[in-house]
């Protein structure tokens, strides 16, 4: 029941905000490769979070202190990026695969991923670019 209330709570905060690259960049993977969302979002969280990392490092390091990581004491940017570690590590422990390549993405799909990505971005902390969203698959692939 938890999870159900969670998922519609979710489904209205995407309503309203919209969403930003990692779901941005997930939807046209799902569609394009028949890979389930929540894979995708996984997959991509970690090199999205490090394109987002110097836009609010701030809250990163937050991030990273509730995903029990030791940040206290460290400069901000060491902090933040210890967030994107513990994502990986999470993935990892899940067993969800580590990149687009173990579901069969190919790196000549990038253009029209990354193309049909574009209108997905809006509310993304960092401006992103049709540039950036390609570099941010060839990361991931």
């Amino acid at each position: 029941a938890n999870m159900l209330l969670a998922s519609a709570l979710a489904g209205m905060v995407i309503t309203n905000t919209g969403t930003g690259n990692v779901h941005g960049m997930a939807r046209p993977v799902g569609g394009q490769f028949d890979v389930p969302h929540g894979v995708a979002c996984a997959i991509m969280f970690a090199p999205v979070m490090r394109f987002n990392l110097i836009s609010s490092p701030e809250k990163m390091a937050k991030v990273a202190g509730a995903l029990g990581e030791k940040v206290e004491g460290l400069p901000v940017l060491v902090a933040a990026a210890r967030a994107v570690d513990a994502v990986e590590k999470l993935v990892a422990d899940l067993g969800i695969p580590k990149n687009l390549s173990a579901v069969g993405v190919t790196s000549d799909a990038i253009p029209t991923l990354a193309q049909l990505s574009l209108a997905n971005t809006g509310p993304n902390p960092r401006r992103t670019t049709y540039e950036d969203l390609v570099a941010l698959f060839n990361e991931a692939i």
